[in-house]
């Protein structure tokens, strides 16, 4: 996509900024949508935690025989789940399985979130100052209690987000990029930060270490490196240094 493209192209890329995309999807958007980050700002869902939430939908746990997409209600519509928010609750029940209770369905959103939100600054930092300069995100808190677009809740409380967005701008960060599994190691400071090590790990989903490596890295001022690329598809555990 050109970075001069049509209106009908910046209404496009406007509705996807809103909602649940693949984490690849924000990094495809840094290097090819030049202007992405400012162009418009980007948010996701973000589900408070369940004790905000009670308090502005009083039958939250409640469960009706014939529901199929437990726990959206009218009510949940009203706060915010709505066609920017469908995208999410599809992504939550493939990625982690169908609630069996509203707080179930919390948690597995706020790994959801998460993810997104790491995404978005870390797909920034993979870049930095060679197309990326800043981010522009929609939005760090909410004029009324809502389950989109907050990084703080109506009651004040920090979502899983704010965590993870601190994580993903820290001076010295360790990174992974998706789309062709690279591992970069950004720098904000001003000084370089030499002599790193950099150790690189997979798991399987039952925690069983597949495949590691150490490298050794600088990390120059101010700026990104890239010292491994994690294998494909690695069969069994080995250990590289």
């Amino acid at each position: 996509m050109a970075q001069g493209g049509s209106s009908h192209g910046d209404e496009r890329l406007a509705a996807k900024s809103y909602g649940w995309q693949e984490l690849d999807t924000y990094f495809r958007w840094v290097r090819d949508v030049g202007n992405w980050m400012f162009k418009m700002e980007s948010g996701s869902a973000s589900v408070p935690p369940i004790s905000s939430l009670n308090k502005f939908i009083g039958n939250a746990s409640a469960r009706s025989a014939d529901e199929k997409l437990f726990p959206l209600t009218p009510t949940w519509a009203h706060h915010g789940a709505n066609n920017y928010y469908a995208p999410c609750d599809v992504a939550l029940r493939r990625l982690h399985g169908e609630p069996d209770s509203v707080v179930d369905y919390c948690w597995k959103q706020h790994l959801v979130t998460a993810d997104q939100n790491r995404a978005m600054f870390e797909a920034v930092n993979h870049r930095m100052w060679e197309i990326t300069s800043g981010f522009t995100q929609w939005k760090i808190n909410s004029c009324e209690p809502s389950i989109q677009w907050q990084i703080f809740d109506w009651y004040h409380k920090p979502m899983v987000s704010w965590f993870y967005v601190k994580k993903a701008g820290e001076p010295l960060h360790v990174q992974l990029n998706s789309p062709d599994r690279v591992v970069s190691v950004i720098n904000t400071r001003l000084t370089p930060q030499r002599d790193l090590e950099v150790r690189a790990r997979i798991f399987d989903l039952n925690g069983k270490l597949l495949w590691e490596k150490t490298d050794k890295a600088d990390a120059p001022a101010n700026s990104y490196g890239k010292p491994s690329r994690l294998p494909s598809r690695p069969a069994s555990h080995r250990s590289i240094s």
